[in-house]
């Protein structure tokens, strides 16, 4: 009996022994294979190729979401269907200075007919195309107007206009004789733009117009002429002003304290024709700038009117806060 049963005890622990091994085998096995596993990295397997003759294919690292160049699916990002807020800063404008001298006549002598345009007014040098090109077409439109006035024809352009001016002016200082030659014979336009005013949102054009060409007196003018800097497009006062009543009331209490008048009192008193809104306004860092030139809102002899209201004492007035406005 014992002899029989000791044969079989070695065969069954030899085997159990090898069932073992094999088990921890394949685990080690499994462990080894799933530890290289990388679905992020790893696109092909070299395994069963000759690495000395196959280069590796390198690791292809996480892609990475740039918001800025690839902004994420609206839907997805924006389940509420409201756009978010982009603060982006309005494209910078460069300007140079255009100049243009002429004249003709005898200009270095009082009593001698002549006739002389200078002008000055900025273009842009640098900014987007489209924006600069709207700019530029307002300021040179106004250049143009301003010309226009003091002929009979119609131009198309400053150069020709200036053309035409000196073709008038020539023609008529040569039909004078020197006993014809009036006492004020020196006639001039003198056109002066400038950048006057820079906000973060728009930027403000101011023109200067002199002109005599015969008459009791000179004329002289202001300009103003304000341009959204993120579009190149003119702001007009409606795009500015809310409260047009109150904004009026506003400038009449500024006029009348200057003049000392009282409140109650009437701008007539002080010369003033009846009061309109200015068409002519200036968006300033610390206010909003009215002209009026001589004309508009008083004889000639008063002079120009000229307030600024700070954006202190238009609040509540303006339509929002790209005048300027300190938030």
């Amino acid at each position: 009996m014992n002899s029989s049963r000791t044969p079989s005890r070695p065969a069954f622990g030899i085997g159990l022994l090898l069932t073992g091994l094999l088990l921890a085998g394949l685990l080690l096995l499994e462990a080894c294979s799933g530890s290289d596993a990388d679905p992020t990295s790893r696109k092909t397997s070299n395994a069963g190729l000759d690495s000395a003759s196959v280069p590796e294919t390198p690791a292809t690292p996480p892609r990475e979401t740039n918001v800025e160049s690839s902004p994420p699916d609206s839907a997805a990002a924006n389940p509420g269907g409201v756009e978010p807020e982009v603060n982006e800063q309005p494209a910078a404008l460069a300007f140079e200075i255009v100049e243009v001298s002429r004249s003709v006549g005898n200009c270095q002598k009082e009593d001698m007919p002549c006739f002389e345009v200078v002008l000055r007014y900025p273009q842009t040098s640098d900014g987007e195309a489209a924006i600069a090109g709207r700019v530029d077409a307002a300021v040179r439109d106004q250049v143009l107007d301003s010309l226009l006035l003091f002929q009979e024809g119609t131009s198309d352009s400053i150069d020709s206009a200036i053309d035409d001016l000196f073709a008038e002016f020539d023609a008529y200082i040569r039909s004078f004789t020197p006993e014809d030659v009036p006492a004020s014979s020196h006639w001039a336009i003198e056109i002066d733009a400038r950048l006057e005013y820079r906000t973060d949102e728009t930027v403000t054009v101011m023109f200067d117009r002199y002109a005599y060409t015969g008459g009791a007196h000179p004329n002289s003018m202001r300009i103003f002429l304000n341009f959204d800097r993120a579009t190149g497009n003119r702001v007009e006062l409606d795009d500015v002003v809310a409260d047009r009543e109150g904004f009026g009331d506003l400038i009449q209490r500024k006029l009348k304290a200057a003049n000392n008048i009282p409140p109650d009192g009437n701008l007539a008193d002080a010369g003033y024709f009846d009061f309109a809104l200015p068409k002519n306004f200036a968006l300033a860092t610390d206010g909003v700038v009215v002209r009026y030139n001589p004309y508009e809102i008083a004889p000639y002899a008063l002079g120009p009117t000229e307030v600024t209201l700070s954006y202190d004492e238009l609040d509540g007035l303006l339509v929002s806060d790209r005048t300027g406005a300190p938030q």
